[in-house]
Order: structure tokens, then sequence, then C-alpha cells
């Protein structure tokens, strides 16, 4: 085993190398190899043309806020099922709905906006909301 001189620069001439094979990258730096699990590229959604066609949802701060505020309690905290911790907004019409759970508990609300759009749904991430 190595010893650390404290020196930082020791370190800093290590040649790494990666390597992509099926679903596995190998990364190699000096002595030390590491193998990490991959997804193909094709099964994340292009990012380019994702706000084409958007539409302005126009709402009052404060309605909002209270729409949020009326259902982020039964937010999950740290739930796996990563779509339980936040909240889901479901524009339908000239109504927006909020609706949150853990699980256990349920929460819904919702409120007028001004336009007619067709039925959209969107997770809001807990940070988003809070």
């Amino acid at each position: 085993m190595e010893k650390s001189t404290g020196n930082p620069s020791c370190c800093l001439n290590s040649k790494i190398s990666i390597d992509v094979k099926e679903n596995k990258a190998l990364i190699r730096a000096n002595k030390s190899r590491f193998s990490l699990q991959t997804l193909p590229a094709q099964d994340f959604p292009k990012l380019s043309n994702q706000l084409e066609g958007a539409k302005n949802i126009v709402l009052m701060q404060k309605e909002l806020k209270n729409l949020l505020l009326s259902v982020q309690y039964a937010m999950a905290q740290q739930d796996v099922r990563y779509y339980l911790n936040g909240v889901l907004l479901i524009l339908d019409g000239n109504r927006l709905k909020a609706v949150a759970t853990d699980g256990h508990r349920l929460a819904y609300n919702s409120g007028i906006v001004e336009g007619a759009f067709e039925k959209n749904e969107i997770i809001l991430p807990r940070k988003a909301v809070i």
C-alpha cells in the first residue's frame, strides 16, 4: 500500500482511461479499476425540441403558491418511488389540479387558469415545490 506524502502533485500525472463496451464502462487509473453499469443513449429523451409548441399559462403567483401549499404536506419525503416525492400538476381545459400523496394520505386541490388547454400532466419535484 502506498503512503500519502501529503503532496497533491504525486497523483496529478495519473493516466485515466475509459472504455465503453455494451452495457459497461471500464475506468482505469494506475492500479485501480472500476466497472460501471450504463444505459443505452437511445433510452434517454432528446431535449433539443422540448419547448416546441409550449403554451403559457396565466395564473396569479398567490394562487399558484396557495395551490402548492395546500397539497405539499402529503408529498413523500424520501420514497424510492420517485413519483411520490413531488406534486402532480394536471392542466385540463381551464383547470389546474394539484395532487400529492405519500401512499398513506392524499391531498387534492384545483384552481382556474386563463384560457383552455388540452390535458397535460407534469410532476414537480419536492425541491421545486418547497
